[in-house]
C-alpha cells in the first residue's frame, strides 16, 4: 500500500464533507438523488468485496501460475550457474501471488471511491449551480415587481453616501 495514513485521513475527511454539504444544501429530490448514488457506489462496493471473497483462490492460483511462467523465461542477463536467487521457490511465489492479488483488490476499491468521490462532487457543483441561477431569477423578478416610487426603489446605501447637492448662495 503506498497510501500513507495522512492521505487515507484527507480522503476520509473529503468524503465526510461532501456529505455534510449534501445533506446541508441539498432540497427533498436532490437529496433522494444523492442518497441513490451513494447507494448504488455501495452496492458496487459490496460486489468487489463479495468477488474477491469468492474468487480469492482462483486468483491466487492465476497469480502464482503467472509468476512461474514469468520466471520460467529466459533470462537475458548471463549469471552464473547457482548463483543469484533461485526463481522458482515455492514459498516466494505464493507470497509474491498473494500481495499482487490483494494489491489489485485495494487499487480497485480505491479506483471506486475515487469515482464515488468525482461523481458526488460533480452532483454537488451542478445543484449549487441550479440554485443560485434560482436565486438570481428570483432576485431579478423581485426588482422587476418592485412597485415602489423611483426615488423609493433605491437601495438605501446607494444615496446615503452621494454628495449633498445643496446650493451655495
Amino acid at each position: 500500500m503506498s497510501d500513507t495514513y495522512t492521505e487515507q485521513l484527507r480522503q476520509t475527511f473529503a468524503v465526510a464533507a461532501l456529505n455534510r454539504e449534501a445533506r446541508l444544501n441539498l432540497s427533498g429530490n436532490e437529496w433522494r438523488q444523492y442518497r441513490d448514488i451513494h447507494d448504488e457506489f455501495t452496492k458496487a462496493r459490496t460486489y468487489l468485496i463479495e468477488r474477491y471473497e469468492a474468487e480469492y483462490d482462483t486468483r491466487i492460483e492465476a497469480a502464482r501460475k503467472r509468476l512461474i511462467d514469468q520466471a520460467a523465461g529466459k533470462d537475458r542477463a548471463f549469471t552464473y550457474p547457482h548463483v543469484g536467487r533461485d526463481r522458482f521457490d515455492k514459498s516466494a511465489i505464493d507470497r509474491q501471488a498473494r500481495r499482487e492479488v490483494r494489491r489489485e483488490h485495494l487499487g480497485d476499491i480505491r479506483q471506486l471511491e475515487h469515482r464515488e468521490r468525482e461523481t458526488k462532487d460533480a452532483f454537488l457543483d451542478d445543484c449549487t449551480h441550479r440554485q443560485d441561477l434560482k436565486k438570481d431569477v428570483k432576485r431579478d423578478f423581485r426588482n422587476a415587481t418592485d412597485r415602489r416610487k423611483l426615488i423609493d426603489r433605491r437601495k438605501p446605501q446607494q444615496w446615503r453616501n452621494r454628495p449633498s447637492r445643496k446650493r451655495d448662495r
